[in-house]
């Protein structure tokens, strides 16, 4: 027998079951429904009448009301409007009686409304002076004979509502239980029965999971049995097929393979620059002729850490690649390694790159590339001699024209000076002293890139550097009309805290961070300073009021010669690199976010 056939037979006591139950449950809610309805047709307009009624008699006593005080014109229209509600709510009433003893209500309320309406006809009929004692005698009685009448009218429908409700909640828990049973018994009958095809069905198939599990280890001999099933008997032989297959394939895939890896490694050798592939247990999986000729490693070796030798470095690497799954490119030649060889002293700058499963995306291996940049950094060498030989040149006699301005400037000195001639005496001081400033940075340039940069520490409190800072840059800040505010008292315990640092280096950084706030910050704003205790370090904050620094630019802006794309006014764009490499060297991290007030916040963390 066909596995569709026995699915439809298994499936079809549940089929019935579930038809009956469809069944079944439409005629119910048809029921509950027709209930629901008449509730709403026989007793709910009743209610509504009597309800209305009850509030037709309240304004008309006080249509009476206002007529004893003297209002008769308010009295008047209440009248008319709601003795006419009242006789209209009472006819509808009396044509929809529908419960025992309704009808019995309703000429009572009748009789008691014509009383009402005698009463009130004394009121109008009776002087002035007799109206409260008629209003008191006659109205007032004949109005609650009234209202109790209508409450009495409400009072059974609404008590038929309830006792129709109840007997519609009855049927409706009655109709829970025999679905409840019916379900019962037809799942019953489709367990038993998926339960007997269920086990036919799984041996078979287990032997074919056990079949494709062996397949899986490679094991392609493999040959399934007959199930008894058309289907299962298809999928088996369909299976062995396969299996065939993959046999054919695994020979030819054996021949491809072995091509593929030759080719590989036939690029790896074409490369004049050293290649290294690791796993990520650290094994030399393969080199090329470079890597073997300058490195000396090959294939099948382990990485040994060799003292901050190519050893290390490609352990490092390896690590960083293996946690990150990201490549690893150097940003400068910082991360140059020397490598001795019989040509000389050769400098490669290695770059990593992940190898990954595609399916799980796991790193697999490593490849390094370590590049020959020893020409290269050679020109960057003699790039900064070139800087720093200029800047030395330029020192002197940018001090001595400093020094001549200064004195031609003092009347006392040079006699006096007319307007003309001191406006372009100071425009060219003032053109000395950017040029100085200048000189100064690149010459810091050059001690940071030949490592000359050598830290004298001492314990300094964050917030006496805070105050060093502003006090530099507020000149600057009054001239450009911004304020310059230290949050001192709001963290006043990170504050006081004392931080070892190079205090002339650290304050050369903030300077140049609180220098570039002030710059890019509107008149009238402030530039806020703030050294806040963080979890293991001191944070320096620097918040400007300008236009802020796009995301895209946040990495490059501290590049030596970089500048933002709205940066204005003199500068080489070495601020911001100084300001890096004196955080770097104290152990520490530099970046920029927005700020709460919109503009930038630099931030300077500094380990304890």
């Amino acid at each position: 027998m066909r596995l569709y056939t026995r699915v439809l037979l298994a499936q079809l006591p549940a089929l019935l079951v579930i038809l009956a139950l469809v069944v079944w449950g439409g005629q119910t809610v048809d029921r509950l429904g027709a209930e629901s309805q008449r509730i709403l047709a026989q007793n709910y307009r009743s209610v509504l009448a009597a309800e209305r009624m009850k509030e037709s008699i309240e304004r008309l006593d006080s249509a009476a009301l206002f007529r004893l005080v003297g209002s008769a014109e308010r009295a008047a229209g209440l009248v008319t409007e709601h003795e006419a509600a009242f006789e209209t709510e009472l006819r509808i009433q009396a044509s929809n009686i529908t419960e025992p003893g309704e009808a019995e209500s309703v000429e009572r309320l009748r009789v008691a409304w014509i009383r009402y309406q005698s009463a009130y006809d004394a009121l109008l009929a009776a002087p002035p002076a007799d109206a409260p004692t008629v209003y008191f005698s006659q109205v007032l009685p004949a109005f609650q004979a009234v209202k109790d009448g209508a409450q009495e009218v409400l009072a059974v429908n609404q008590d038929a509502m309830r006792r129709k409700s109840d007997e519609a909640a009855a049927s409706a828990v009655a109709a829970r239980r025999q679905w409840l049973a019916g379900a019962l018994v037809g799942l019953g009958s489709a367990m038993l029965l998926g339960a007997v095809l269920s086990h036919r069905v799984t041996v078979p198939l287990g032997v074919l999971a056990k079949t494709a599990e062996r397949v899986g280890d490679g094991q392609l001999d493999v040959h399934l049995p007959s199930a008894g099933i058309a289907e299962l008997d298809a999928l088996a032989s369909t299976f062995d097929t396969m299996a065939t297959r993959l046999r054919e394939y695994r020979r030819a895939g054996e021949g491809e393979l072995a091509r593929a890896r030759e080719s590989a490694q036939a690029a790896i050798e074409s490369l004049v620059d050293p290649v290294v592939v690791l796993t990520p247990e650290g094994e030399i999986r393969a080199t090329n002729g470079a890597a073997r000729r300058v490195l000396g490693i090959a294939s099948g070796q382990r990485l040994l850490d060799d003292d901050g030798g190519v050893g290390t470095v490609l352990q490092r690497l390896l690590s960083a690649v293996v946690s990150t799954r990201a490549p690893v490119i150097p940003a400068d030649f910082t991360a140059v390694v020397l490598v001795e060889t019989a040509e000389g002293e050769r400098a490669l700058l290695p770059h990593a790159t992940p190898i990954q499963d595609a399916a799980t995306g796991t790193v697999v291996g490593v490849t390094v590339l370590l590049q020959d940049v020893t020409r290269l950094r050679r020109l960057d060498e003699l790039k900064g001699d070139l800087v720093q030989t200029a800047a030395h040149e330029l020192r002197t006699p940018l001090t001595s024209l400093r020094m001549a301005l200064h004195l031609a400037l003092d009347e006392r000195v040079s006699g006096p000076v007319g307007e003309k001639q001191q406006a372009f005496l100071t425009s060219a001081q003032e053109d000395v002293q950017r040029l100085r400033a200048l000189v100064e940075d690149l010459l810091d340039l050059s001690r940071i890139q030949e490592g000359r940069m050598v830290l004298h520490r001492e314990s300094v409190p964050a917030g006496a550097v805070l105050e060093g800072v502003a006090g530099a840059v507020r000149a600057a800040a009054d001239a450009a009309g911004v304020e310059v505010e230290v949050e001192v008292e709001v963290e006043a315990a990170s504050a006081a805290r004392p931080v070892s640092v190079d205090k002339a280096r650290l304050h050369l950084a903030l300077t140049n961070l609180a220098a570039n706030a002030v710059r890019h910050s509107p008149r009238g704003a402030k530039v806020r300073l703030r050294a806040v205790a963080a979890e293991g370090v001191t944070r320096f904050e620097v918040d400007d009021a300008g236009a802020g620094v796009p995301a895209a630019e946040r990495e490059r802006i501290f590049g030596a010669f970089m500048r933002g794309a709205d940066a204005g006014g003199p500068g080489a764009g070495l601020g911001l690199y100084i300001a890096r490499e004196v955080v770097r060297a104290h152990g520490g991290r530099i970046g920029v976010t927005d700020a709460p007030s919109g503009g930038a916040r630099f931030w300077v963390e500094l380990p304890e």
